[in-house]
C-alpha cells in the first residue's frame, strides 16, 4: 500500500462516536450515520486522496486490526457478504476486522464518482463487547 503521511487525531473514535444517537437506528439511519462519520473522518485527517488505503487505521490509538477472510467475516457477524465489524472491549479498545475481499473498497463518504460502477463502500458492523 502506499504509504500516506496521515496524522490520526488522539480522539479520532470519541469524535466519530459522538455523532452516534443514544437510541435504536434502523437499517437505513445506521446507514446514513455511517455515511456522516465517513465525511466527518475525511475531514479530520485533511486532505487525502480518494482512495484512502486502511493501513492507517492501525495508527488509531487504541485499535487493533484483523484480516478475515470472507467465512471468517460470515462466522463472526453472521451476516454475508459483510465488509467489516468492529468490537469493543472491556477495556475501552477497539478491535477492527476487515474481510480481504474488502481491503480494496473505497470508504463510505467519499464523493460518489469516486466509486467505480457497481462497487461497495466499506461499512463496519458492530458485532457488540468483549
Amino acid at each position: 500500500m502506499t504509504n500516506i503521511p496521515i496524522v490520526v487525531p488522539d480522539d479520532l473514535i470519541l469524535q466519530l462516536r459522538k455523532l452516534i444517537p443514544k437510541r435504536r437506528l434502523t437499517y437505513g439511519q445506521s446507514r446514513i450515520i455511517a455515511q456522516i462519520q465517513a465525511l466527518r473522518l475525511r475531514k479530520l485527517l485533511g486532505k487525502l486522496p480518494t482512495r484512502l488505503p486502511l493501513d492507517w487505521i492501525e495508527r488509531i490509538p487504541n485499535v487493533s486490526v484483523t484480516l478475515l477472510t470472507g467465512d471468517e467475516m460470515e462466522e463472526l457477524t453472521k451476516s454475508p457478504g459483510a465488509s467489516g465489524a468492529t468490537d469493543i472491549r472491556k477495556d475501552g479498545s477497539y478491535r477492527i476486522y476487515i474481510n480481504e475481499r474488502a481491503r480494496g473498497r473505497p470508504l463510505c463518504g467519499q464523493p460518489a464518482d469516486a466509486k467505480e460502477p457497481g462497487q461497495a463502500c466499506l461499512g463496519l458492523t458492530h458485532t457488540g463487547s468483549g
